[in-house]
């Protein structure tokens, strides 16, 4: 049997829980809300186990999605999908600039939504497998790493990320850094 999915829904109307509910079975899916951006990135930044995907509303009661992530400083890991009632060019060309995999338009459609997120969460299982066969390759033991940290590693080399890996040993710590092309990532294990 396979695990349910995880989906992390930014949505500061309430009224649309339940489409979401209805959308998303609870057999295939395990749905987390959030009504604020503050609410959110809380969670991210506490977060275990990190979703496998992430429906954002760009206009949130706390100020605009994108807005406060930069201001936030939170490199999302997570494939993100945006939903908005805008269908202007500009709107849609920021989502996709600030990393979005996909933008939903209001009112939501049960199809639709449900074919893309079920297309999206296909391609990113396909690519974390194509990456761990990368990192088999790459002889990194993740055995240690957190949830974040191994999603923040597959995240480097499915996006062919990776510039250079190295590690030292001092004492009982081992030192992993990762440099991208955009971020360095370190660990001490």
């Amino acid at each position: 049997m396979m695990l349910p999915k995880r989906l992390w829904i930014i949505e500061d109307m309430e009224d649309l829980q339940p489409i979401y509910l209805s959308i998303f079975n609870e057999t295939q899916f395990k749905i987390s809300f959030f009504k604020s951006f503050d609410e959110f990135s809380h969670k991210y930044q506490q977060a275990k186990d990190l979703p496998d995907l992430i429906i954002a509303d760009i206009m949130l009661e706390d100020g605009h999605f994108f807005k406060l992530l930069n201001e936030a400083d939170i490199a999302l890991n997570v494939p993100f999908m945006v939903v908005s009632a805008s269908d202007e060019y500009e709107t849609i060309s920021n989502a996709f600039e600030a990393g979005a995999i996909d933008y939903v338009l209001k009112p939501l459609k049960y199809n639709e939504v449900r074919a893309k997120v079920e297309r999206h969460l296909l391609k990113i299982e396909e690519k974390y497998l194509e990456s761990s066969k990368s990192l088999e390759a790459l002889q990194i033991d993740l055995s240690n790493f957190t949830n974040k940290e191994y999603a923040a590693v597959i995240y480097a080399v499915a996006h062919d990320d990776i510039k250079s890996i190295s590690s030292e040993v001092f004492g009982d710590a081992v030192i992993i850094d990762i440099k991208g092309a955009a971020d360095k990532y370190t660990w001490r294990l």
